[in-house]
């Protein structure tokens, strides 16, 4: 069974950190942020063409 986690404030810190320490153990990851144009490039994929979709 895949668990998913939901983590608000993902763009940095411990909302970040959070996100990749899941990502990494494979549990499926929904993150938000309040300010997506500040946060870097790709901040939740696993890889460079990781499932990350932006909506807003």
């Amino acid at each position: 069974m895949t668990r998913t986690v939901l983590i608000t404030g993902c763009s940095s810190g411990f909302g970040r950190l959070s996100v990749q320490t899941f990502l990494r153990a494979e549990w499926n990851v929904v993150a938000s942020m309040r300010a997506p144009e500040k946060a870097p490039e790709r901040p939740c994929s696993r890889r460079p063409d990781g499932p990350v979709r932006q909506t807003m």
